[in-house]
């Protein structure tokens, strides 16, 4: 995944976009051309993250806790939804992905867990992976999202949006705008899409149906019914035969990086005879 840098280099003082400032002032890093900050118009069409650390496996502790588990197995502590009408809220908050005594030695807030973004599925707590949904074929299930993440999340700072792409852009930008040559930093966007359901196009979480949590939409927003600006509400009838299936995020030009960052859900349709749907955020 290439977001953090373009591999395009300056030309003479050119990015290709008819844009020229001089040649000495592109910094470089391995190659990769980086836009400083005193450079009024764009360089070349690169990204400039935050400093990140890697981390090497070899200093994740292993087989030390025991995986999550949902519905029965969990003993009640992470029970399945088994609702047809509910709400999902899209948050971000921390976790421990990593085995607990990997968070220990961090100072805080990181000693607090990972920052993922995440599901709050019906009354359970926010949760990666998320909380198992389980509906029944040709039973319709009514789902509301709700976009409840800062206007500013913390992971934005380090899973930086290429706005040199075509992409959801909830702030208008032109494309010569120099600040799209900068990562994104706004109100973010999402939409959920049933990956595998057959559902109207409405409530398919095509990738201009996005919302953000100040109620900006996409060109192609919708929504069952009203449930405020930050939010769409999705109807899916679960005609599909028997299986698993996952909801995922699909904002235009950010599916990849909100996917990544945490949230997916996996939903599995059954019958009277068969168990029913599955649904795992």
């Amino acid at each position: 995944m290439n977001n953090l840098y373009s591999t395009n280099k300056c030309q003479g003082g050119t990015d290709g976009h008819q844009t020229r400032i001089p040649k000495s002032q592109c910094s470089r890093d391995n190659g990769r051309v980086l836009i400083p900050a005193e450079v009024d118009g764009p360089c070349c069409r690169s990204q400039l993250p935050n400093p990140q650390v890697s981390l090497p496996g070899a200093a994740i502790p292993k087989y030390v806790e025991p995986l999550p588990v949902f519905g029965p197995a969990s003993g009640g502590a992470a029970p399945r939804v088994r609702k047809a009408i509910f709400r999902v809220s899209a948050e971000e908050f921390q976790h421990k992905v990593l085995p607990a005594s990997f968070y220990d030695a961090l100072p805080a807030p990181y000693n607090a867990g990972t920052y993922v973004w995440g599901y709050r599925v019906d009354s359970r707590p926010p949760y990666y992976p998320g909380f198992t949904v389980e509906a029944l074929r040709r039973v319709p299930t009514i789902i509301t999202y709700v976009n409840n993440l800062p206007i500013s999340p913390v992971l934005q700072q380090y899973i930086t949006v290429d706005q040199s792409i075509h992409w959801a852009n909830p702030l208008g930008l032109d494309m010569m705008d120099p600040a799209r040559m900068m990562p994104y930093a706004g109100p973010p966007p999402i939409v959920t899409h049933l990956h595998g359901g057959e559902v109207s196009s409405k409530f398919d979480g095509g990738p201009e149906q996005w919302y953000t949590p100040d109620g900006l939409h996409g060109a192609g927003y919708r929504t069952l019914y009203d449930a405020g600006s930050n939010a769409a509400v999705y109807l899916y009838p679960n005609t599909q035969e028997a299986t698993t299936l996952w909801f995922h995020d699909h904002a235009l030009g950010a599916t990849r990086l909100n996917v990544y960052a945490g949230w997916l859900l996996s939903i599995s349709c059954g019958t009277s005879t068969i168990p029913a749907c599955r649904a795992s955020a």
